[in-house]
């Protein structure tokens, strides 16, 4: 029964936990890197771009 408590304990901690993005100035230029900075994300994260209007993104 503890491991099980502990297993929902964790799992529940690592839904509660999003990432958030540190950047507060964005000046993008196109063909120039830029360079995210996220906290809440120590094992990793996958960041989708899309295009389009925000109610046609693709």
């Amino acid at each position: 029964m503890k491991y099980s408590v502990a297993a929902v304990t964790a799992f529940v901690a690592a839904a509660l936990a999003k990432p958030q993005f540190l950047n507060s100035a964005f000046q993008v230029q196109e063909g120039k890197p830029f360079t995210l900075k996220y906290s809440g994300c120590d094992s990793g994260c996958t960041i989708v771009l899309q295009t389009g209007a925000s109610s046609n993104l693709k």
